[in-house]
């Protein structure tokens, strides 16, 4: 598995599920959703859960020492000993001392505070809270009108200035809110626009304040699992596959209190790397997922071999399987 790493780049998202009082389709949270600008070379137009591409900041040996310095070293633990089984992104031998299981969260916080203005940060004192609320600006100290914006802007250009952000807002990433999820790998007929995506949960109490960068992201909603698979089905907006497949698993609780104790147990069974498998219908692309009963038992992590046709329409091959996700675009 180490020699096909070379074949895509690493990346992370989190699934942010915030409380809301009120009650949509008996779900008491609202997941963040971003979509992506209509020029982006991967996956244009399309609402994704915020996250993007691993940067060598995040991996950054100064992040231990800032962890250090706050008393939370041993408080990494929590989320580094995972006893179930390890994908190769959480195995990847890198130029660096911080885990993968740290890394990768970081990558996620800062990629969500530069796309929605989110950001997942804490205090210290509040730092390994199972159930941590997101960090209101009040808590920040005194905060200038506009200096977070200006935060933003600074973190989106150099990704190294996040730390500097911490130091200064007395605050760490709140690691231990993101609870490992799922493990995506981008289909093999994307080439050279490919990603082993690490996707995390993050269960919040209220809804932060969440504003597009009209940059990567150019608009952003707040959808309920089931009005989100709904208006997917409607083609009133465009979910990557990954994302309809996750809401779908989304819809086993409608309440957040569950989601959450439900991701909490269930991390510590590790999880595999998960690759849709793609075929063109006569009217689109359909694509498998692990499960289905067309799903190969060896799939070609690789791209060895062409995307294969399937002589039926999207809708025929949805009537026999629930689940696949589809788009119109053949490949």
């Amino acid at each position: 598995m180490a020699k096909i790493l070379k074949h895509w780049r690493d990346a992370a998202t989190v699934i942010v599920a915030a409380r809301n009082a009120k009650s949509l389709n008996n779900f008491d949270y609202r997941l963040l959703t971003i979509r992506r600008h209509g020029k982006s070379n991967f996956m244009p137009n399309t609402y994704v859960f915020p996250g993007g591409t691993v940067d060598k900041a995040d991996f950054a040996n100064e992040w231990l020492d800032l962890f250090a310095e706050n008393g939370l070293k041993t408080a990494l633990n929590s989320i580094i000993n995972i006893a179930g089984n390890r994908p190769p992104l959480f195995r990847t031998q890198r130029d660096s001392k911080v885990p993968n299981e740290v890394g990768l969260r970081i990558c996620a916080i800062r990629e969500t505070f530069e796309e929605s203005g989110v950001l997942l940060v804490t205090d210290p004192k509040n730092a390994a809270n199972p159930m941590s609320r997101l960090l209101e600006l009040s808590s920040l100290g005194q905060i200038r009108h506009g200096e977070l914006e200006q935060w933003r802007e600074r973190v989106s250009g150099d990704a190294n200035v996040f730390i500097e952000l911490c130091r200064s807002l007395h605050c760490v990433p709140d690691l231990w809110s993101l609870i490992e999820w799922s493990d995506w790998l981008t289909p093999t007929d994307f080439r050279k626009r490919r990603f082993d995506t690490a996707f995390f949960v993050c269960c919040i109490d209220d809804t932060p304040t969440a504003v597009i960068d009209d940059k990567e992201a150019v608009d952003l909603k707040w959808i309920s699992p089931m009005e989100g698979l709904r208006s997917h089905k409607r083609e009133e907006l465009f979910l990557a596959p990954p994302q309809v497949y996750e809401i779908s698993r989304l819809l086993n609780f409608p309440k957040l209190d569950d989601l959450h104790r439900f991701s909490v147990e269930r991390q510590n069974a590790g999880m595999d790397i998960w690759l849709p498998v793609r075929y063109n219908a006569t009217d689109g692309v359909i694509s498998l997922f692990p499960g289905d009963s067309m799903y190969p038992v060896n799939p070609d992590f690789v791209g060895q071999t062409d995307i294969k046709d399937l002589n039926q329409t999207r809708a025929e091959s949805r009537q026999s399987q629930i689940g696949r996700a589809s788009c119109r675009e053949r490949v």
